[in-house]
C-alpha cells in the first residue's frame, strides 16, 4: 500500500505548497502547479471516517481514494472514484478510516 500512496502524492512533486485551511485538524497536503490545485486527504484513524470541509477555489476535476479495511502489511488499496460535494468554494468529503483521498481542482 505504500508504493500506491508514493504513487498518489508524485502529483505534488514540483508544485507550490499551500496553506489548508478548514473546520478540524486534518492531515492535508495542498499544492499549486500550473494552473492545477492538487489536494491529498490522509485520515490515518483505523475505525471512524472523517469529514472535511475545506475552503478552495476552482472545479473539482477529478477525485480518487485508496482504502481498504485490512490495514495488515502487503494489503492493497482498493482505488475507487470519490464522491465530492462543492458549492462555491466550499469542499465537502469524507474519507473512510484508512484512507487517502487526493483531489485535483481547476483554479482560475
Amino acid at each position: 500500500a505504500n508504493g500506491q500512496v508514493f504513487a498518489l502524492m508524485k502529483a505534488h512533486k514540483g508544485g507550490g505548497i499551500l496553506k489548508v485551511d478548514g473546520d478540524g485538524d486534518y492531515r492535508a497536503l495542498a499544492t499549486l502547479k500550473d494552473g492545477i490545485l492538487t489536494l491529498t486527504l490522509v485520515n490515518s484513524d483505523y475505525h471512524e471516517s472523517q469529514d472535511y470541509e475545506i475552503e478552495v477555489p476552482g472545479k473539482v476535476l477529478e477525485s480518487i481514494l485508496l482504502h481498504n479495511e485490512d490495514v495488515r502489511p502487503h494489503t492493497y488499496f482498493n482505488k475507487t472514484f470519490l464522491t465530492v460535494q462543492k458549492k462555491g468554494k466550499l469542499l465537502k468529503v469524507s474519507v473512510p478510516a484508512h484512507g487517502v483521498a487526493r483531489i485535483y481542482l481547476q483554479v482560475p
